[in-house]
């Protein structure tokens, strides 16, 4: 499991990071084009917005395996560590419905565009390929969840990577202590 666990975490990283570099590139290029030689490309302002698709897809992966997006843990901190480990379970449970959702209707999409055959403006690629970055990137997030959720429910002590929640409860308790003693 951790074999596959590292490389499939390399995977996700070197494709963020490939994707971002060419990206870069491809915007840089395009303000040169378009400011020093005055000859715009349409086809890079397009490249960049479909690359784009699948970097927000692709990073918020990693993002859930870096434990980085946005949750309400002052709540689930102040819990007792067996309600802790439930509330987890139940967050991590409704995100991954919310991610099967996102990849139905995303491989729904990518199959009209499929039928349809329509191609980008510039690009002239199929339009489908760039639709196909939201259902890969919620199978990858899917497996970060489960992941998650799974690590979750086999460990005994639950902690948030996060020190900004722990300090502020310990302040306001602090607080409370000096405010009693007045």
């Amino acid at each position: 499991m951790e074999f596959i666990k590292k490389h499939f975490a390399r995977l996700e990283e070197y494709l963020v990071m490939i994707l971002l570099t060419i990206m870069s590139f491809l915007v840089i290029w395009q303000v040169i084009a378009r400011f020093i030689l005055k000859a715009p490309l349409s086809w890079t302002e397009e490249s960049a917005r479909y690359l784009m698709v699948w970097l927000t897809f692709l990073g918020a992966s990693i993002g859930v395996k870096q434990g980085a997006h946005i949750g309400v843990t002052a709540f689930l901190q102040i819990l007792p560590q067996k309600v802790r480990k439930v509330g987890l379970l139940f967050g991590n449970l409704v995100a991954l419905v919310f991610v099967v959702v996102i990849c139905i209707y995303g491989f729904k999409v990518v199959s009209i565009q499929r039928m349809m055959g329509q191609l980008s403006p510039a690009l002239q690629i199929p339009m489908w390929w760039s639709y196909l970055g939201i259902p890969v990137g919620g199978i990858f997030i899917f497996i970060r969840l489960a992941q998650n959720a799974w690590s979750n429910f086999i460990t005994d002590e639950i902690s948030f990577e996060s020190t900004e929640v722990k300090d502020a409860l310990d302040l306001a308790k602090e607080t409370m202590k000096q405010g009693g003693q007045n």
